[in-house]
C-alpha cells in the first residue's frame, strides 16, 4: 500500500501488486474524523455518572431498568396486574435507541423509536412505554444530578414532546385569560389524561356525584374535590358537560394558543406554548408517575388492554399528594 496526500485534509491510498492493476481509494479527511471523535467523547462524558467507585455511561435502558425495578410488582390485591414493569417494558428495553448514551438520545431518535414500537404493538402500549421512559429518565437525572436537557422536552419530528409542570401552568394562565371553559377543560385533561375529543363528548350524566368522578369511555376517573366542585352540574340529561367546548375547539386552541389573546408581544410568547394533544396526555401520565403512581395504575387511563382476563378497575384513583396545582 502506498499513501500520498490529496487535496484538502484527506489522502489517497493505492493498493495492489504487479501484474494486477492498482486500486485507489480516497481516505476521509482527518479534521472531520477528529471532530466526530471529539463529539462522541463529549457525549460520553456528559452521560457518565459515578456509582460508588465505578463510572457508568447512562443510557435510556439503564434509567428504565432501574426505574422499573424500583417500581416493583403491584399485586392484584392492590389493583395491579401482578406483572413486573421490567417484563412489560422488555421490548422497549431492547430497542437500539435505548442503548444510546442519554446525551445522544435526541427527539429524532425518540421519533424513530416510536415508529418501531408502533409497528410492534397498539398505540396505547406505546403511550405507556413513552411515559415510563420519560419518567425514568427524569428520575435518573435528578438522582444522579445529571445536567442534561430532557430528550422529551423538544418537539420531535412526529410532533411528540412532553408538557412539563411549568409549561402546563403557563398554558393554564393563558387559557384563563381566553376563556374559563378552556381552563377547566385543560385541567380535566391533565387530571384524566383523556383525549380532547373524549372530553368534548362528555355529557351531564357522565358525572358520578357519589364518587366525585368522571365517566369516560372504558374507565371512571376520580377528581379532586376542588376540581369536581367546578364542574357544571344540574343541567338537563343529554346536555354537554362543557357547553362551550365544541368538537375540535380544544385541539385547535392547543395548536394555536394565541387565538383570542390580545397584544403582539403576548401572541408571540403564547405561540411558543403550542402543543400536540399527545404532549398533554404524555405530560399528565408522567406527572402521575412522578407523584407516586405505579405503572399499572396509569394503564386504565389510556385505556389499555393490560390484562384481558381481569375486569378493568371501576375507578382510577388520584395518585398520592395529587393536587389541582
Amino acid at each position: 500500500m502506498r499513501m500520498r496526500a490529496a487535496a484538502g485534509d484527506g489522502g489517497m491510498a493505492t493498493t495492489g501488486r504487479d501484474p494486477a492493476p492498482p486500486t485507489r481509494a480516497r481516505l476521509a479527511p482527518r479534521a472531520p474524523v477528529a471532530a466526530q471523535r471529539s463529539s462522541v467523547n463529549a457525549i460520553i462524558r456528559a452521560s457518565t455518572v459515578r456509582v460508588g467507585a465505578k463510572r457508568l455511561v447512562a443510557t435510556g435502558a439503564e434509567a428504565l431498568r432501574r426505574w422499573a425495578i424500583d417500581q416493583g410488582t403491584l399485586p392484584r390485591a392492590e389493583g395491579g396486574t401482578q406483572l413486573a414493569p421490567i417484563v412489560r417494558l422488555g421490548g422497549l428495553l431492547e430497542d437500539p435507541a435505548c442503548a444510546l448514551p442519554l446525551a445522544a438520545l435526541s427527539p429524532g431518535e425518540l421519533a424513530a423509536l416510536r415508529q418501531r414500537r408502533q409497528a410492534a404493538g397498539p398505540a396505547a402500549a406505546v403511550l405507556a412505554e413513552q411515559a415510563s421512559l420519560a419518567s425514568a429518565i427524569q428520575t435518573f437525572c435528578e438522582f444522579f444530578q445529571l445536567a442534561l436537557p430532557h430528550p422529551f422536552a423538544a418537539v420531535a419530528p412526529d410532533a411528540w414532546s412532553i408538557l412539563g409542570q411549568e409549561r402546563y401552568a403557563q398554558l393554564r394562565g393563558l387559557a384563563r385569560r381566553v376563556d374559563p371553559t378552556l381552563e377547566l377543560a385543560l385541567e380535566l385533561l391533565w387530571a384524566t389524561a383523556a383525549e380532547p375529543a373524549e372530553l368534548a363528548a362528555c355529557l351531564q350524566q357522565d358525572i358520578d356525584r357519589a364518587s366525585r368522578s368522571l365517566l369516560l369511555p372504558g374507565r371512571q376517573v376520580a377528581l379532586s374535590p376542588a376540581l369536581f366542585r367546578r364542574l357544571p352540574q344540574g343541567g338537563p340529561t343529554g346536555a354537554r358537560l362543557l357547553p362551550g367546548l365544541a368538537a375540535g375547539r380544544l385541539e385547535a386552541w392547543l395548536a394555536e394558543p394565541s387565538a383570542g389573546s390580545g397584544g403582539t408581544v403576548r401572541r408571540a410568547a403564547d405561540r411558543s406554548l403550542a402543543i400536540a394533544p399527545q404532549a398533554l396526555r404524555l405530560g399528565a401520565l408522567v406527572a402521575r408517575l412522578q407523584a407516586g403512581s405505579h405503572l399499572d395504575e396509569i394503564l386504565p387511563l389510556i385505556p389499555y388492554d393490560w390484562d384481558p382476563g381481569r375486569p378493568r378497575p371501576a375507578l382510577v384513583d388520584l395518585p398520592p399528594h395529587w393536587s389541582d396545582a
